[in-house]
């Protein structure tokens, strides 16, 4: 699956969740670009989801981000106070 490039972001870059895969794909949650993406190992984008940020803060979007063995990823949002669960294809569950 070919994944267009996020919208060009120019504000701080911070990692706060990444996550080796079984299939060998790395996830890696984007706060700044507020999304999550799957990347192989030379770097193309395998996946990717977007976060529902209502406090948008490149500090304080997500934290320790994890993909569960059921495909689902559970996201802290740290700045807005909840934790939201996300289908790999409509979301928010």
């Amino acid at each position: 699956m070919d994944v267009k490039p996020a919208e060009p972001y120019d504000g701080k870059v911070e990692i706060h969740g990444f996550q080796r895969l079984e299939n060998g794909l790395t996830m890696i949650a984007e706060p700044g670009n507020k999304r999550i993406i799957e990347v192989g190992r030379q770097g193309k984008i395998a996946h990717e989801v977007k976060l529902q940020v209502d406090k948008p803060h490149p500090h304080r979007v997500t934290r320790l981000v994890r993909k569960t063995a059921a495909g689902t990823y559970l996201v802290p949002h740290e700045g807005n106070g909840v934790v939201r669960e996300y289908d790999s294809k409509s979301g928010v569950i």
